[in-house]
């Protein structure tokens, strides 16, 4: 499949959200792989080795949560959820309401703000398979922010330019739950662009995509790999690969930023 985007404009207005009131009052806080009250490892039970078994569960293998040793500068953005491409389904597919199956939505509550990692999303690129053909989108962005502390925000670009990795139940909520956000946070995650960012399967079958399949989905709505068959994760500074969740900080904004 081909697909036709228009490449990723900067106007005034991108220039003057550099200096936008929606970016005080955000902290960032990174992870060193220890709680810093019982200085006891912090670990997540389902790391990036575990396996999702052909009869549901997982073969679980535990991991490091620990942001410190993700080898990229972190670049932070707030965008509109509408215009994020995905490559997932939500599940169930629908925001649950009181009595209904929460599944992937559990615990996300935006009342008091942002409060966790935040979405990992990556660049619209055109490939063959894992091969870059054409890229407009990651390199602009990285030159327009990165001389603003790495972060900003950006409203003014097409559907589908970025696209969630991981955090899909989020996007979703943010746009469609009872308290809609304007505006998410987002890590740009240099998948393709640095060595560092590995993707693989859940599955046995160890079918793993190609980076043409991922984008495709980007610019597709309701186009979605099958469940759990995509895992990105993030190979540390200290070699360890981790769940792309697992390499990132915590970010904290308050509501009003967000609304």
């Amino acid at each position: 499949m081909t697909t036709e985007f228009k490449p990723l404009e900067f106007t005034k207005q991108t220039e003057d959200s550099l200096n936008s009131w929606r970016l005080q009052n955000i902290n960032v806080f990174h992870t060193n792989g220890t709680d810093p009250e019982t200085n006891m490892p912090l670990v997540r039970k389902r790391g990036w080795n575990s396996v999702l078994k052909p009869n549901g569960g997982y073969d679980l293998v535990p991991e490091t949560i620990d942001s410190s040793k993700t080898p990229f500068p972190l670049l932070i953005l707030l965008i509109p959820p509408k215009l994020l491409g995905t490559h997932e389904a939500t599940d169930p597919d629908y925001i649950p309401t009181k009595g209904k199956a929460k599944r992937g939505f559990e615990g996300i509550d935006f009342s008091a703000g942002w409060n966790g990692s935040p979405l990992a999303v990556a660049c619209f690129t055109k490939c063959a398979g894992n091969q870059i053909l054409e890229n407009n989108v990651y390199p602009k962005i990285c030159n327009i922010f990165s001389s603003n502390g790495n972060m900003g925000i950006l409203d003014n670009f097409e559907y589908g330019d970025l696209g969630v990795l991981d955090g899909h139940h989020r996007r979703r909520f943010a746009e469609e739950g009872e308290l809609k956000l304007n505006y998410v946070p987002i890590q740009i995650i240099p998948y393709l662009y640095h060595p560092s960012v590995v993707l693989n399967t859940w599955h046995y079958d160890k079918a793993v995509w190609n980076a043409e399949q991922v984008f495709e989905c980007f610019k597709v709505p309701n186009k979605y790999a099958d469940a759990k068959r995509t895992k990105f994760g993030i190979t540390g500074t200290d070699g360890i690969t981790r769940r792309i969740m697992d390499a990132q900080p915590i970010i904290r904004i308050p509501l009003k930023n967000l609304i």
